[in-house]
């Protein structure tokens, strides 16, 4: 959107000029959502300057926008995804800059997070960039492959008032399938809520045939990222619970059935109806050890209709032979 040799302060940006796709691709993607879409620069702008990110937010108009957070992984410099090197000082004053742009233009109530890191640094990072940022973020999001969900608590002990939000994680290569589904139902779908976050997202990608190139985009130590969902078009239809997938196999990944399970307990009971919401739970018994639970409460539109009480449950002693997650 803007393709000026040295135009560093993006003054020649122009969201005209953005592919004759773009907008037609966003609403078909909003066909499929039944909530408002967050804005992640990931796909759409490398690097961020506050004129065209402000810009970008006044043209998306047809999306209702409740979140924003505008650079990936400020700790890391990684040339095969997104990712910057930005000292918190600098994030801060880019945030203190947006905020006041979004909020002269009608955006206050837009989000703006910050971090967008890994959880072994909840108390650095994050921390020094709420105390310099002016109240800019009133949100801070985690990624998943360093430290533990745990450390999710740690920042929010400090800052109780901060949302938290897990951002980041998605499939994984060479790991046995209970293993997974195990790990991602523990850390993610009950253990990111049980440690404040206000939700646990999954980077959702869908990848076919020899396109899969999400396969070779990072590794993590003895992680290698995938997709959540493969697609073949080179095979046979094949039945899912019942039903043809035109002409195409699906290979859904383990974090997808954990993701499942767990949205069963929050979506909402009524169309257009709110989302569960998480409440306090505690285990007893010889065994407590061995369940992860997350307990939820899911109100109704009517008054007189009886609110809906969730638990997810996860027996963590289980191996793939024996029952597997359940709610």
């Amino acid at each position: 959107m803007d393709d000026m040799s040295g135009d560093t302060s993006f003054a020649d940006f122009n969201i005209d000029a953005a592919p004759s796709y773009l907008f037609s691709t966003i609403v078909d993607i909003l066909t499929c959502l039944d909530e408002d879409l967050s804005y992640d620069e990931r796909g759409l702008i490398d690097d961020f300057v506050c004129h065209p990110m402000s810009e970008t937010i006044s043209t998306l108009c047809l999306i209702t926008l409740i979140e924003m957070r505008y650079k990936n992984e400020p700790e890391n410099s990684d040339p095969s995804y997104p990712s910057t090197l930005m000292p918190a000082a600098i994030e801060a004053q880019i945030g203190i800059a947006l905020r006041s742009l979004m909020n002269a233009n009608g955006y206050s109530s837009v989000h703006l997070f910050g971090f967008e890191h890994n959880w072994n640094d909840s108390t650095g990072y994050p921390v020094q960039l709420i105390q310099q940022a002016k109240g800019a973020f009133d949100s801070i999001s985690f990624h998943c492959y360093g430290g533990t969900v745990d450390e999710q608590g740690d920042f929010q002990t400090l800052y109780p008032d901060i949302d938290i939000y897990q951002t980041e994680c998605t499939g994984m290569l060479g790991t046995d399938w209970w293993s997974d589904v195990k790990w991602s139902t523990n850390t993610l779908m009950i253990g990111a809520p049980n440690y404040f976050a206000v939700s646990a997202h999954i980077c959702a990608r869908v990848t076919s045939g020899s396109h899969s190139d999400i396969r070779k985009l990072r590794q993590c130590g003895t992680w290698r990222w995938t997709e959540v969902v493969g697609l073949n078009s080179r095979v046979p239809a094949v039945a899912l619970e019942g039903a043809a997938v035109s002409s195409r196999s699906t290979i859904m990944d383990p974090t997808l059935y954990a993701m499942a399970q767990a949205s069963k307990a929050v979506l909402p009971k009524d169309a257009g109806g709110p989302w569960g919401q998480r409440i306090d739970v505690s285990i007893g018994g010889g065994s407590d050890w061995a369940l992860v639970v997350g307990a939820y409460k899911t109100e109704r539109l009517s008054p007189t209709d009886w609110n809906r009480y969730s638990l997810v449950v996860l027996n963590w002693q289980a191996y793939i032979s024996q029952s597997r997650t359940s709610i």
